[in-house]
């Protein structure tokens, strides 16, 4: 079992090498006001450090979702922006607790399906662009930001290349 100062070391850890891994100069802080405590772990809200101060919504980082750490373990999870991701998170932490990798890659298998079956279809060309972008504020690895930016370049050239 980890306590909570021990949960907020996790936490703040994770959100200085945000920051300092970020390409942008974005400060990431804990929102303090929103940390919420389940009998089996902590959720923790981030924001920019800018926004936290003044509350000025265009500072907000967009794609932000929660950190949860638990507390048997002190595992950490970092979850999408989306609220369905709390919402699957909620229902199969107890059976995957014990399997971090296992949990993870449940997580996001539901969340697919949930979000293909929203509408009784596959989700709209709209609704995959805006999961991407979402995904992509928050990728936390910069050598796949980059990966990711050279690729949307190469479609880009491409695609200026092919109209002419």
């Amino acid at each position: 079992m980890i306590t909570y100062p021990e949960a907020l070391d996790i936490i703040i850890h994770k959100l200085d090498s945000f920051t300092k891994n970020g390409i942008f100069s974005i400060r990431y802080v804990l929102d303090y006001s929103k940390i919420e405590e389940k009998k089996e772990y902590w959720i923790f809200f981030y924001n920019s450090e800018e926004y936290i101060k003044t509350g000025d919504s265009d500072y907000s980082l967009i794609g932000s979702g929660p950190l949860i750490v638990d507390k048997k373990y002190g595992n950490l999870y970092e979850l999408g922006s989306l609220d369905i991701y709390l919402e699957e998170f909620e229902k199969i932490y107890k059976d995957y607790q014990d399997n971090p990798e296992e949990l993870k890659k449940i997580l996001n298998k539901n969340v697919r399906l949930k979000l293909e079956n929203a509408n009784g279809s596959s989700p709209s060309i709209y609704e995959k662009i805006f999961v991407k972008i979402a995904n992509f504020f928050t990728v936390n690895n910069i050598a796949t930001m980059i990966f990711i930016l050279i690729q949307i370049m190469i479609l880009i050239f491409l695609f200026i290349y092919f109209i002419k």
